[in-house]
């Protein structure tokens, strides 16, 4: 059983706004049993790679770590500041790890890792986490958390299809994909009567260009730049991983993530 434990990640210090405080009265309100854990900058765990990502201020990035880091460690479910919660999340708990879908079309990216939860020490959570941390030790342009995601959904669990299923060979331990409508309904009108949760997307992890966002932008692309050549040349920095991690994502032509091609219109 999934335990009831809350985590969410806020880094960088910014005023939250007023959707996200409605979005997080929203887990108090409804979830009041939940033990709530903050990861900031005071308790952030050791792990390769993770102190550079908070040198360069990559807060999108060091949260997609630390969130897996969170689930693999403590287990329990994690949310996204912007995530609302409508209804309790108890027949979900006894999965052993669910995830939700954000596309209702083909896509390669169709789940999100705005809402992750788990037993501590599930595989899929350490399928992840392993593969993003290779990635941030190998790559000059890492993958994000999002895109792992469903690369491991895809390559390693086999996700076929937009509907809810249940994903696992016994080999590792069973995921539960739910379809769009259960946790990441659109968050514009009423949602659906079976949706848990709203997804209100309001990318906090955006920061504005100018001057100072370019030099940074530069300086952490020759930091990546240092790191992949580093890797090409067999340094120990990097993080092992059973499986291949392909080198872009998706392959192109891959046909699962062509939209069907309508047929012609009828000659009048």
């Amino acid at each position: 059983m999934i335990p009831r434990r809350l985590h969410y990640c806020w880094f960088g210090g910014a005023d939250m706004g007023a959707t996200i405080e409605r979005c997080m009265a929203s887990w108090r309100a409804v979830l009041p049993e939940y033990d709530v854990v903050r990861w900031d900058e005071s308790n952030l765990p050791d792990l390769p790679g993770l102190a550079d990502l908070v040198r360069f201020r990559k807060w999108a990035q060091v949260a997609n770590v630390v969130r897996l880091h969170a689930l693999l460690e403590q287990g329990g479910v994690y949310f996204d500041t912007d995530v609302e919660v409508l209804r309790p999340l108890d027949p979900l708990l006894a999965n052993g790890c669910f995830v939700g879908l954000e596309k209702s079309s083909p896509s390669h990216r169709p789940a999100t890792n705005a809402i992750l939860a788990a037993q501590p020490q599930h595989p899929f959570i350490r399928d992840n986490l392993d593969a993003l941390l290779h990635s941030l030790t190998t790559r000059f342009k890492p993958f994000r958390g999002v895109t792992v995601l469903n690369i491991v959904l895809f390559e390693r669990y086999g996700l076929d299809g937009l509907d809810t299923q249940t994903l696992g060979d016994g080999s590792h331990g069973d995921v539960r994909v739910y379809a769009r409508p259960v946790l990441h309904p659109p968050p514009t009108g009423a949602p659906p009567p079976e949706a848990f949760s709203v997804h209100r997307s309001l990318k906090s992890w955006h920061r504005r260009r100018g001057i100072a966002h370019e030099w940074a932008s530069l300086r952490y692309k020759a930091h990546r730049l240092r790191i992949a050549a580093a890797a090409s040349m067999g340094a120990a920095h990097v993080v092992p991983l059973e499986w291949p991690l392909p080198r872009r994502w998706p392959e192109r032509g891959d046909p699962r993530f062509e939209a069907p091609t309508p047929p012609p219109a009828p000659r009048p």
